[in-house]
């Protein structure tokens, strides 16, 4: 009756409003975003890219193994646009006598400043312990030894002489204070190369100190921050008594960047739970600034993907690789073709059906393939959060 007919003019009308919605969502994505100044470039600042060192065994040289991921998809997308982009990044382990050479390599080839950790106890520290000892596990919601012992940083708690023979030099204060002179070296090569116009990108984890020590030498500077890793619930991101320097460190940038809604929320709720901070959903306040916080999943280039759609010479391998590797599991399986064909001269209705649904389901599709847009969203996004940061009058 009548009610049906309401019922149908009601859902039509919230179908034209999601279509309307969705075109508004459309169009905001595809508006032009201020583009950083001609005169300024981007420094981004991160631990292992765009390429780590490893020592060849029994040699004195270095393989320089390339990194491949969303940030370099995303930096690469900016420099194809015009924008001049220029590597910090700590890249392994390197002795004092091959530094030299390793950076003009590096500058010349990668244009990347290196930041090399000289003391081995501080890398070891660093890296290895306050790291992947306890922020990885931490982020990630993984219990873990180095998250236990990590009781002494930022407090002064006591500790049994029994804690400190065990713990020694490595003790989780003195971690995270490695971790703290390793950000004031990245400080260091930053303002080296840092020019007024400039926008500089912080790079994860372990660089969480490195904004706010770069706020405080360059009041004026545009400066991000994208962790890529997840960022915990605040009731777990408690846990670790340093978690005051950390978010302070974070929120010394413009803007901070996350890959996922959740993580924006957490790092929110532990900004209002830890340091008593009014947020919103896509900002704070922080020290007479609004800090911006958003989501920038990174993602692929598709241009890379759309060029290599005519590469018959990559075809042509592939084609080969699975012929050969076709070849080879049929001579491995004619034997046990053969026995199982003589224990199963009937099949199945159920097997017939399951091959069936198989092929179906592995048969090729005309529908296009839809691109990822993760490296030019990032790209625009960072670019529009940075210019869009004001302070608080």
């Amino acid at each position: 009756g009548s009610s049906a007919e309401e019922e149908a003019a009601i859902m039509e009308q919230l179908q034209e409003l999601h279509q309307q919605l969705a075109a508004r969502r459309l169009a905001r994505k595809m508006e032009p975003s201020p583009e950083v100044p001609a005169q300024g470039k981007v420094l981004v600042c991160c631990v292992h890219k765009p390429v780590r060192l490893e020592k060849r065994h029994g040699t004195d040289s270095f393989a320089y193994r390339e990194s491949y991921g969303g940030l370099r998809a995303a930096v690469d997308a900016l420099a194809a646009a015009g924008t001049r982009v220029r590597w910090i990044s700590w890249p392994g382990a390197c002795p004092k006598a091959s530094q030299e050479g390793v950076r003009k390599k590096l500058d010349e080839q990668y244009d990347c400043r290196p930041v090399f950790v000289d003391d081995r106890d501080l890398e070891e520290m660093f890296f290895v312990r306050f790291c992947h000892g306890i922020l990885w596990p931490l982020f990630h919601c993984i219990p873990s030894p180095g998250l236990s012992d990590a009781a002494g940083i930022g407090s002064r708690a006591a500790r049994s002489k029994e804690t400190l023979r065990t713990l020694g030099a490595r003790s989780a204060s003195d971690q995270f204070e490695a971790y703290a002179r390793a950000n004031q070296l990245f400080l260091e090569a930053v303002a080296e190369e840092y020019k007024d116009g400039d926008l500089v990108l912080v790079y994860d984890y372990q660089l969480m100190l490195l904004p706010a020590m770069l706020r405080k030498r360059f009041p004026e500077l545009s400066c991000a921050f994208f962790l890529h890793c997840p960022f915990p619930s605040s009731e777990f991101y408690r846990m670790l008594p340093a978690r005051e320097e950390l978010l302070r460190g974070a929120l010394g940038a413009d803007l901070v960047s996350f890959n996922h809604f959740d993580y924006v929320r957490h790092f929110l709720n532990a900004c209002m739970r830890v340091l008593g901070l009014e947020t919103s959903k896509s900002r704070l306040e922080y020290n007479g600034r609004l800090v911006s916080v958003s989501i920038c999943p990174a993602g692929i280039n598709p241009d890379e993907f759309d060029h290599s759609e005519d590469d018959d010479d990559l075809s042509t391998r592939a084609s080969d690789d699975d012929d050969d590797d076709d070849a080879s599991a049929e001579a491995e399986q004619q034997d046990d073709d053969d026995a199982s064909q003589q224990q199963n001269n009937k099949e199945s209705p159920m097997s017939a059906a399951a091959k069936e649904d198989q092929a179906t389901l592995s048969s090729p599709k005309d529908e296009p393939a839809q691109k990822n847009e993760g490296a030019a969203s990032i790209a625009a996004r960072l670019r529009r959060g940075l210019l869009a940061g004001r302070k608080v009058v």
